[in-house]
């Protein structure tokens, strides 16, 4: 066991009465010397904890327990008598590790029960009994802190560091790497350059992140920027203004982020609103919504019962679509469709030339394509084509055939090829 430096630098007791009430304030100071210690293990339930960073070969610990209430309480008298041997006896320095544990300080009003069996532990509110720790640490030091009901702010740049927080309030700088399991709590963390997080029913709140993994349920996320953001959610809103990439199992959850880069997902009724994404895949989607104002490529792998609007795109490749409704403003490249009663509505296709595929069952199809030049290839089974007379070529109706190879007038060498083939399809173009 490595020997502990202690410096009970400060023992203050102050009292003062008003009326039948009494104000205590008492503190300790201990100090360890750091030299050769790596990691430092925080136990701090119900503690207001402060942690401070510094440049010195030592960690600092100081204790303050502020009291207002009952005068001659019998509690608070057997916790101030023995408060500093219980702040001292809970630091233990064990070879390279130093163990700090806050609750040996911690008093409670009585017990309900009896004997060593305790019903319930009835704590001191804020306003009576508080206690306070400041601890500063060396920049060296890894922590793992595990934090509870009160506030916990750490001050200064961190590298590595672990927290478990229930049901408090975190303040967070700087920090390179960090393992964070935080519930029923707020979080402010400014900058965080890779992490691995958990949340539930927790709000967390950032600027500037990089790459993130990240499990929510029942939380808020927002953030100004991250890098890279993956993992799963599940009823969680997340609020970002720029996002590199995305990927990730989201249920029940919604998504409301200026900017993406790059996303693929699994999605369960799930909503996306954004500004901006310059590529979008949807590994499976199911009874989900897409609000897009700019969208470069749309890939869909298979999708159930979403609804698409999107008021630009460069590409969209909708693989096995269900009970789909897709509602586009300007189409500048490719679309293809292989669905199943699903809805199309494109008001205008700006681009110059591209492919337009769709094939399926059931669907309904409205294409805007006035000024562009085009061919149409159609195999329709009891199925309605329906298109402007200037088209050229051939168009057959036989029993329940509805067969096209039409054209616009003066076709040219740049033109957009559209093929359309299916059971049941109600097919328009403008």
């Amino acid at each position: 066991m490595k020997t502990l430096f202690y410096s009970i630098l400060a023992l203050s007791i102050s009292f003062y009465s008003i009326g039948k009430e009494t104000k205590l304030e008492q503190s300790a100071h201990v100090s360890v010397k750091a030299s050769g210690i790596d990691r430092i293990n925080i136990d701090a339930k119900n503690t207001k904890t402060f942690i401070e960073i510094w440049d010195k070969a030592e960690i600092s610990i100081d204790a303050t327990f502020y009291y207002r209430g009952e005068e001659n309480h019998e509690k608070i008298k057997e916790f101030m008598a023995s408060f500093e041997e219980n702040v001292k006896a809970g630091i233990i320095s064990n070879g390279s590790v130093v163990s700090i544990n806050t609750y040996r300080a911690v008093p409670s009003k009585k017990k309900l029960g009896w004997g060593d069996f305790s019903i319930v532990d009835l704590a001191f509110s804020e306003d009576e009994a508080k206690l306070v720790y400041t601890i500063k640490v060396p920049a060296s030091v890894f922590m793992d802190i595990k934090h509870s009901y009160k506030d916990l702010y750490i001050k200064g740049d961190i590298d590595d560091i672990h927290i478990e927080q229930y049901s408090g309030t975190l303040k967070l700088g700087r920090v390179k790497k960090a393992k964070l399991n935080l519930k029923y709590g707020d979080a402010r963390i400014l900058e965080l350059k890779e992490a691995d997080i958990y949340l539930h029913e927790q709000k967390i709140h950032g600027e500037n992140w990089g790459n993130i993994k990240l499990n929510a349920k029942y939380s808020q996320l927002r953030v100004d920027n991250i890098k890279n953001l993956s993992g799963d959610g599940y009823e969680t809103k997340y609020h970002i203004i720029d996002l590199k990439t995305l990927s990730g199992n989201y249920k029940y959850s919604r998504f409301d982020v200026y900017q993406i880069k790059q996303a693929e997902l699994i999605c369960f009724e799930f909503n996306l609103e954004s500004k901006n994404i310059k590529n979008l895949k949807l590994i499976n989607s199911k009874y989900s919504n897409y609000r897009i104002d700019t969208l470069g490529t749309l890939n869909i792998t298979e999708s159930f019962e979403d609804d698409y609007s999107l008021q630009s795109s460069d590409h969209i490749y909708a693989g096995s679509s269900k009970y789909g409704n897709f509602t586009i403003g300007t189409l500048k490249g490719d679309f293809t469709l292989s669905g199943f009663q699903s809805k199309v509505k494109l008001l205008l296709v700006v681009g110059q030339s591209g492919k337009i595929d769709i094939s399926g069952k059931y669907l309904n199809v409205s294409l805007g394509l006035a000024g562009r030049n085009y061919t149409l290839a159609s195999n329709l089974q009891y199925g309605n084509i329906k298109y402007p007379d200037a088209l050229k070529g051939k168009f057959t109706q036989k029993g329940t055939s509805t067969i096209a190879s039409l054209s616009t007038p003066n076709i040219g060498s740049v033109f957009y090829d559209i093929k359309v083939t299916g059971f049941e399809m109600q097919i328009e173009l403008r």
